[in-house]
């Protein structure tokens, strides 16, 4: 369960702090992927858990950290984007992955 709020808050939090320093949308977003994936691993190390991400054919991981990256870059181009906008971005990534452990949907895999 700490992996799912570590998967949202780190992913919003390197989002933003990327377009705060001046990077790209694109750039922005990678770096906020990154954040989340890492920030999720570490919960999880510190958990003694299996890492989710290491769990990817059952779980959906990527697609939540990207969806509260993407809805920080576009607050962030609206101007919008502040401590509230920024909480619901994380809740919006929260709120996705929990719907996909309840449901048990998966990423497509090879």
């Amino acid at each position: 369960m700490c992996d799912i709020a570590a998967l949202a808050l780190f992913g919003v939090t390197g989002t933003s702090e990327a377009l705060s320093h001046g990077f790209g949308t694109v750039p922005a977003i990678m770096l906020g992927l990154a954040s989340a994936v890492g920030g999720g691993v570490l919960s999880s190390v510190l958990a003694n858990d299996v890492q989710a991400l290491f769990r990817w054919i059952r779980d959906m991981y990527i697609l939540p950290a990207l969806t509260g990256a993407l809805a920080v870059t576009l607050l962030n181009l609206t101007g919008m984007l502040n401590a509230l906008t920024a909480m619901a971005a994380a809740v919006s990534a929260i709120g996705l992955r929990l719907i996909s452990v309840y449901f048990g949907w998966q990423t497509p895999g090879t």
